[in-house]
């Protein structure tokens, strides 16, 4: 399943929210030079998120809609804890 969505009013920083997540132990890749977009690659459930400085997430690999709410959900709460 892939699945879009726009956090509106949402600028993400996509710097410090790569740092935050490496600190959580997440997998993320950031390299502006080959990819304007943060790659967040989830264990569990194994999805991937791509992350966007505009607030857009595009998910990858996700089985069911109820996964990709919830990892919406502590997207927003890893965001919230970056501009902390």
């Amino acid at each position: 399943m892939i699945a879009s969505v726009e956090l509106s009013d949402v600028i993400i920083d996509l710097e410090k929210t790569t740092y935050v997540l490496h600190r959580l132990g997440e997998k993320v890749t950031y390299e502006p030079d080959q990819f304007l977009g943060a790659i967040y690659c989830m264990e569990d459930p194994k999805i991937v998120f791509l992350i966007f400085h505009s607030g857009k997430l595009v998910c990858v690999e996700a089985r069911r809609e109820e996964e990709i709410s919830r990892i919406v959900e502590k997207i927003i709460q890893d965001q919230t804890r970056t501009t902390a």
